[in-house]
């Protein structure tokens, strides 16, 4: 069995849920925090949901015949390969290089740990996501969770025993309100968790240095929910979030309800807390769960614009939706004035077959016309039908297609994308004057890089919890294609056993802030 239903399992040995009424103040506090959060950022929730409409171009009926200019899209399919092209590998070493078999050792199996994390945990899948947040609304958030998979305690004896763990034989049976076999630990993993914008609080603070609580919501179902917490709780919690689109009189759709639980941890009091809203008291309180170093469980999160009195983020889109919102007034009127341009008039009704000299729209046509002397004294065609003058408006036209222009050139400055990133580029622009748009634009791009690879790593090693896995599992990984024993390393011609959850002196092996292996 695995603990896979909601937040960040709890170590073996980590300490029970607090009891008492202490669990009902926890819960008016935390549900005070959760609404003078969701008082703060709700013009940053109302700007985010609108630029995410305008990003995958919904519209209500009215709008439906607007012409718009999306250069948010054209925009972000430039940054977002930019920012996340693909995976990262994994590196680590020794920030010290001195003689240390061991340290030297255990950066290898480390390191081998995390490549094979990325790879098979959906990594990349959590940070395209995550990028995209960060590029649209303003903010993306990933959650690092920790899975343990329990089975019973092994018993001495052959190893398909140990392997199934406790056995019944056909000589003994279970005593009725025996206590249940003790549980251990055979597996670990750590999965990441993609934390949509809107999903994501914490308590209010200048930095992220002062915030001292962060917290998601999670929707369990009531299956989930027995399973997680215990069927009188998921008999006492209502399950009022449902699809959208569905009624609410059609079958079936109570079993697709789900309920609205806020995972919370507190880095003041070192405790991991759920809770849902119309509960009088908290659902489970663990203190400290995970032992790690920075508490938290998420890495900062991946931000726009922030200024050093709010936390609460500005969307980039925000910044230049003023020449976006002038684009689509251009493009509108380009519209208009297209549909203007063709050829129209009036033309004389005694000569009937000239309507059809234009309508028909067939090459090489002669029109029959009856009198023709008559017809050519009257100037011919050119007495007889007369076209709309469209120059003027052709003239306008090609001055709204060069204002589009030089908003477009206003826009790039603002978002700091030059014409080497597009791929735009003028024939008649010098090799020197290239270069320089293209510092120009490395300059912005790099700092967003940094910060997309910071958060990468951060996510990767969530602050020591690779330390945190049993000895057993990390040395899984230790060879590709080869199951180690405990503890047993010789890639590199050692033939001791070395314990690799602590070095000597006390250090840690796996710590990055000791002088063992550090993250690069």
């Amino acid at each position: 069995m695995s603990d896979d239903v909601i937040g960040s399992a709890p170590q073996p040995g980590a300490q029970p849920p607090a009891q008492g009424p202490d669990l009902a103040a926890l819960k008016t506090r935390w549900t005070l925090e959760i609404e003078r959060y969701e008082r703060k950022a709700e013009q940053f929730h109302q700007r985010g949901k609108k630029i995410v409409e305008r990003y995958v171009d919904e519209r209500k009926d009215e709008d439906a015949q607007v012409i718009r200019y999306n250069v948010l899209w054209s925009n972000l399919q430039t940054l977002r390969p930019s920012l996340y092209a693909k995976d990262p590998t994994p590196e680590v070493e020794r920030r010290f290089k001195d003689e240390d078999a061991v340290g030297r050792t255990a950066s290898d199996v480390l390191e081998r740990c995390l490549a094979y994390l990325v790879q098979k945990q959906g990594f990349g899948d959590t940070m395209r996501s995550v990028v995209l947040d960060r590029l649209l609304p303003g903010r993306g958030v990933a959650w690092a969770r920790y899975v343990p998979h329990m089975r019973d305690a092994q018993v001495p004896g052959p190893q398909d025993v140990q392997d199934d763990g406790t056995q019944l034989t056909d000589d003994t049976t279970a005593a009725a309100g025996a206590e249940a076999p003790a549980q251990e630990v055979y597996w670990e993993e750590v999965k990441f968790d993609f934390v949509n914008w809107q999903d994501f609080g914490h308590t209010i603070g200048r930095t992220w240095e002062e915030i001292d609580g962060v917290w998601r919501v999670c929707y369990l179902s009531k299956d989930e929910v027995r399973a997680r917490f215990g069927a009188e709780t998921a008999a006492a919690i209502p399950f009022d979030q449902e699809p959208e689109g569905l009624e609410k009189d059609r079958d079936g759709v109570s079993d697709l309800r789900k309920s609205k639980i806020y995972e919370i941890w507190d880095k003041r009091t070192k405790r991991a807390m759920w809770l849902h809203r119309s509960h009088p008291s908290m659902l489970d309180v663990r203190d400290d769960p995970l032992r790690l170093e920075g508490f938290f469980p998420c890495p900062k999160p991946l931000q726009a614009t922030v200024a050093s009195s709010n936390f609460i983020p500005t969307a980039d889109y925000q910044l230049w939706k003023d020449q976006a919102a002038e684009l689509d007034q251009l493009t509108q009127r380009i519209k208009m004035l297209t549909r203007a341009i063709k050829a129209a008039g009036v033309y004389d009704s005694s000569v009937p077959g000239l309507r059809n000299l234009l309508g028909r729209g067939n090459d090489n046509t002669l029109i029959p016309v009856d009198q023709w002397a008559a017809f050519a004294e009257r100037n011919g065609l050119k007495g007889a039908i007369e076209l709309l003058e469209v120059k003027q408006f052709a003239d306008v036209l090609l001055s709204l297609y060069e204002a589009r222009e030089h908003v477009k050139q206003d826009l790039y400055e603002i978002s700091g994308l030059s014409d080497l990133l597009r791929g735009a580029s003028d024939p008649e622009t010098t090799a020197t004057a290239e270069k320089i748009k293209g510092a120009f634009a490395s300059v912005r791009l790099k700092d967003m890089q940094r910060e997309v690879q910071v958060f990468a790593r951060d996510l990767i090693i969530p602050r020591r919890l690779a330390v945190r896995m049993q000895q057993h599992v990390r040395m899984r990984f230790d060879q590709a294609g080869q199951q180690r024993h405990d503890g047993h390393v010789n890639n590199f011609g050692i033939g001791r056993r070395f314990d690799f959850s602590q070095r000597p002196g006390g250090g840690d092996a796996f710590a990055v802030d000791q002088h063992g292996p550090a993250f690069v």
